[in-house]
């Protein structure tokens, strides 16, 4: 593919397995959100808030209990999703938002009043995540130059984020994204990246170094972040 001109999947590209419509109602709004183009973990959490407002549940335990059934299911049909591999930023979004959300206090002695608690927090954990995507495009664009030959691995919506701000800023750059084998999500990353404008080489994943001597800045999504930031 040259740079520069549309990039639709040509017929070697891999193609993600498309699941049907899910008769298990967990499942179906999880899907839901996914059509509604949310990010996997967030819908993963969204899917978490809604078990937790609807658990028939009546003590702590019990909401921790179908909180931790249900993200058992999530990470076991995203793993199905993702091929076999679940991939880590769901895994530790998910189990990130049960930590966080569940916190027990003991000055909140009513269970109804607990469970609130523990939705509210679960939707400021969303609002926030949401928003921090909106905050690195903001920042990020500004590491992207005139004339940079810029290289992303697959797709990140982090990424693409960044990249839309910079063209949105007038900036003129190419991209060089690798084909993000087996599921070859950097081919879907290049057509993100053409409809806002932005000309687009898709590379083979094995080709990377073969190219490096060419660009100037390399941006990767992270897949998970450390309690020590790394």
């Amino acid at each position: 593919m040259e740079a520069g001109q549309p990039s639709p999947l040509p017929p070697s590209a891999p193609t993600p397995p498309v699941f049907p419509p899910s008769t298990d109602p967990l499942l179906a709004i999880f899907q839901a959100k996914l059509k509604a183009d949310v990010p996997v973990p967030i819908a993963g959490v969204q899917t978490l808030l809604h078990v937790m407002s609807n658990s028939p549940a009546v003590t702590i335990m019990g909401i921790q209990n179908d909180l931790q059934e249900a993200t058992k299911k999530l990470i076991d049909y995203e793993r199905q999703m993702s091929g076999g591999r679940a991939s880590i930023s769901f895994r530790a979004g998910v189990e990130l938002f049960f930590r966080y959300a569940t916190r027990n206090n003991d000055d909140v002695p009513d269970f109804k009043a607990l469970n609130q608690l523990f939705i509210a927090r679960g939707n400021r954990f969303v609002a926030n995540a949401l928003k921090s995507r909106v905050v690195i495009a903001e920042l990020g664009h500004n590491f992207v130059q005139d004339g940079m030959v810029i290289l992303t691995h697959g797709r990140s919506e982090v990424v693409t984020g960044v990249l839309t701000r910079a063209v949105q800023s007038n900036k003129n750059f190419t991209v060089m994204v690798t084909e993000g084998r087996p599921e070859g999500s950097g081919f879907r990353a290049a057509e993100r990246l053409t409809e806002v404008g932005i000309p687009v080489t898709v590379i083979l994943d094995s080709a990377a170094v073969y190219f490096m001597e060419r660009v100037d800045i390399v941006l990767f999504g992270a897949e998970g972040v450390v309690e020590s930031g790394g």
